[in-house]
């Protein structure tokens, strides 16, 4: 069946309304409108996500197959190094983190 464009839609309002009344219909019949436009397109979004989660898992199972690459392969974290435990380099002076007071105001 092939897919019919509506760019026109008939609204009738009730015999007794009120403005408000009115408006609130309308939003509603544009809700259902706009549903029933976007459920083929969540439809197939859907379709789409599926594949790429179906792809991603058999590549997270590929790479997790592959020696070296498990996590409980991997080398161990190294320490975490402290400034103070870096070697000073030959012609420069050693830092003083220390806060000097001798020029204080008095």
């Amino acid at each position: 069946m092939p897919a019919t464009l509506l760019d026109t839609v008939l609204y009738t309002a009730e015999v007794v309304n009120t403005p408000s009344r009115v408006a609130l219909d309308l939003d509603r019949a544009r809700e259902r409108l706009t549903g029933i436009a976007v459920r083929p397109i969540e439809r197939e979004a859907e379709a789409v996500l599926e594949e790429i989660r179906v792809r991603d898992e058999a590549r997270r199972r590929e790479n997790l197959e592959r020696p070296g690459s498990a996590p409980c392969d991997r080398p161990a974290v190294d320490p975490v190094y402290l400034l103070s435990d870096l070697p000073v380099l030959p012609g420069t002076q050693e830092r003083s983190f220390r806060s000097d007071h001798s020029h204080s105001r008095r």
